[in-house]
């Protein structure tokens, strides 16, 4: 009987362990994001990263982006690695280029990672404005 609550014992012991050794982590939030976009400029993502473990402090966090098959475009901007205190949040910024000519919307993922760590991959949608417009600088009575 002392063998089997030594047992239960041990168990609860290694889920509460395993439990805390999952608390540490990354979390990514959008900060600001347009709700659209113009063909050929770069537009700007910013967001907060979080290292949400109350007792460790993160060494080096990087960054990393993808596009989605067939978004057009590319990250022109990825942050350089930082360094995250315990509890700590930093806001980062991330640069996209929409090329001339493109159409349809922008899909794009980025996440944070830190060793084992990596954080939750948010997903970035931008429609791509295609509404042409012209624009008259000066005008002047054309005479002939």
């Amino acid at each position: 009987m002392k063998a089997k609550h030594l047992f239960a014992a041990m168990v609860a012991f290694a889920l509460i362990l395993s439990l805390s050794m999952v608390s540490a982590a990354l979390e990514v939030k959008v900060n600001t994001v347009p709700t659209t976009t113009l063909h050929n400029q770069d537009i700007s993502v910013q967001f907060n990263i979080t290292n949400t473990d109350p007792a460790a402090d993160l060494a080096s966090v990087t960054f990393e982006g993808a596009v989605n098959t067939g978004s057009p475009g590319s990250w022109k901007t990825i942050p350089s690695a930082i360094e995250l205190k315990k509890s700590e949040t930093k806001q980062v910024q991330y640069k996209y280029n929409v090329p001339a000519q493109a159409k349809g919307s922008v899909s794009a993922t980025f996440k944070a990672k830190s060793g084992a760590l990596d954080s939750n991959v948010l997903t970035l949608t931008v429609p791509i404005n295609n509404t042409a417009s012209l624009t008259l600088a000066n005008t002047k009575d054309i005479t002939l």
